[in-house]
């Protein structure tokens, strides 16, 4: 039994097929006594899919999976640097889209996939961004930092610091923090709840900050954020609700912006569905 693990490359084409002839490399590896491989599929001037090859049922372990989101962020990466620097994994809202699928009965690919989206965003909030675009002049260094801590496409180490940056721009006067302990105590359980540290949300802050602003760490070295530790994006995706949510508070509260998320950001978008038919 074999499992094929894939990740669309934007833009999209459609349908998505995967029959074994249109593998452009391939390349194999031996890990925790499995063979397994990660390929780029597509035509001679494009790439299409990222695919990893499996051995077994599909359940892949934790460390299977961290190798291969490796992986296929290193692909990405020189696909970016020496092909097209537009290139991205594909995503629909804030999430990426891949796909799994078994081989045949003699292991290899078979898969097909016809993506459609439905649905919208609902009516435009007009009377909001008229009244915000009319009031933030003053404040469009939060607007811009806000919009760049929401953006799925930016990596997540640059998201946290734009949040981050907005919480220096309200609390931080002539390099001190100002408030910043006040600001946050009334966050500080919903943090713990998160279970993505035992420091208390101050120092996490400050500590997660400086692992996204460097590359090297203590005196042993330890390498910060790079956008392909799958535990860095968990843990930034864990805290980013909360991250906005500061964000949020100090706009509206502290500077009196009627801003509101998308649907998306608070929760599911019930009217925004993809569907897919393989």
């Amino acid at each position: 039994m074999t499992w094929f693990s894939y990740w669309r490359v934007a833009p999209l084409a459609d349908p998505l097929t995967d029959n074994g002839g249109n593998t452009l490399l391939e390349w194999s590896f031996d890990f925790e006594q499995k063979k397994i491989s990660i390929a780029l599929l597509g035509q001679n001037d494009r790439v299409e899919m990222i695919r990893a090859t499996i051995p077994g049922d599909g359940k892949l372990s934790q460390p299977e999976i961290k190798v291969i989101n490796e992986l296929k962020e290193l692909i990405l990466s020189l696909l970016r640097i020496m092909h097209d620097s537009s290139i991205e994994q594909w995503r629909h809202e804030e999430d990426t889209v891949n796909f799994g699928s078994f081989g045949d009965s003699e292991g290899k690919p078979n898969f097909s996939v016809t993506l459609s989206l439905t649905g919208g965003k609902g009516p435009l909030p007009l009377q909001g961004i008229g009244q915000i675009f009319s009031a933030t002049q003053e404040h469009k260094p939060f607007i811009r930092l806000l919009d760049d801590g929401m953006q799925p496409r930016l990596p997540a180490q640059y998201r946290f610091l734009s949040l981050y940056k907005l919480l220096e721009l309200e609390l931080k006067v002539k390099g001190k923090w100002v408030g910043l302990s006040d600001f946050i105590s009334p966050f500080e359980e919903e943090f713990r709840l998160l279970g993505v540290s035992k420091r208390p949300l101050s120092k996490f802050l400050h500590e997660f900050r400086d692992r996204c602003a460097h590359i090297k760490l203590g005196g042993k070295d330890e390498l910060g954020v790079t956008g392909l530790s799958p535990s860095d994006s968990e843990t930034f995706r864990k805290m980013k609700p909360l991250m906005l949510k500061m964000a949020i508070t100090i706009l509206k509260d502290r500077h009196g912006l009627p801003l509101q998320f998308v649907p998306s950001v608070e929760t599911a978008d019930d009217s925004s569905k993809m569907s897919s038919q393989t």
